[in-house]
């Protein structure tokens, strides 16, 4: 890697998470001097093949067949930056949501939670029922 190359000043995020505040605001200005935020916040989604799910007998418009020949390139293009977000994040498995604070773990626990209080709900409405 280049010596001016961003990634080189993101530091690894802590196993126990300590360094996040740190952490994610490296990834976020790292990312975004490249102009690349949207791949964080995904606004910036993969392309999708235009001419996916047609059948053999499609026939593209202009308007349709020059989207098909721009693919391949948007896709490249996409890739590329991707992959360099995610060399920017260390690999950390790391789930940037639009307010970029949430990580898969606290995600997966508040999925948990919120499973639990329908539970909850639903025990007592049953509970309730039976009641009367």
């Amino acid at each position: 890697m280049a010596k001016d190359d961003h990634a080189l000043q993101v530091p690894t995020l802590n196993v126990d998470g300590s360094n996040w505040l740190y952490y994610k605001a490296q990834v976020e200005w790292a990312v975004s001097s490249k102009g690349l935020i949207g791949h964080l916040t995904s606004l910036d989604a993969k392309p999708e093949d235009p001419s996916a799910g047609k059948d053999a007998s499609w026939k593209p418009t202009a308007t349709e067949q020059k989207l098909v020949n721009e693919y391949p390139e948007k896709l490249w293009q996409w890739a590329k930056d991707d992959g360099y977000v995610k060399q920017v994040a260390n690999d950390d498995l790391v789930i940037l949501t639009d307010d970029l604070t949430d990580t898969k773990h606290e995600k997966a626990a508040e999925k948990a939670c919120w499973q639990e209080e329908v539970e909850k709900k639903e025990q007592e409405h049953k509970a309730e029922h039976k009641a009367k």
